[in-house]
C-alpha cells in the first residue's frame, strides 16, 4: 500500500465535519467494491483554511475515486513516500 497526503480546501467548520463524515462513508463503499483506503489521519489545517489527510491506498485513481465518491471537492494530492532506513 501507499501513502497518499491530500489537501482539499474548506470556508468553515461545519464543512469539516461534514466532510469527515462523508469520507467515511466513501471508504465503506469502496471496501464493497474490493479496493481497501484507509484514512490515518484527517486534521484541519487552520491557517490555510484545508481539509489535509493522511491516506493508505493501492494507487492515486483510488484516492481520487474515494474523494469523488465522498463528493468532496478536487484537491491537491501527493504520494509519500518513506524516507529509507526510517521506522515504519
Amino acid at each position: 500500500m501507499s501513502h497518499f497526503l491530500v489537501e482539499i480546501l474548506m470556508s468553515d467548520a461545519a464543512q469539516l465535519e461534514r466532510a469527515a463524515r462523508m469520507l467515511d462513508a466513501a471508504q465503506i463503499r469502496l471496501l464493497r467494491r474490493a479496493a481497501a483506503t484507509r484514512t490515518i489521519i484527517a486534521g484541519h489545517c487552520s491557517d490555510g483554511g484545508q481539509l489535509v489527510c493522511l491516506i493508505e491506498a493501492a494507487d492515486l485513481e483510488t484516492v481520487r475515486r474515494l474523494i469523488s465518491m465522498a463528493f468532496l471537492p478536487p484537491g491537491r494530492i501527493r504520494e509519500i513516500n518513506p524516507i529509507t532506513g526510517s521506522p515504519s
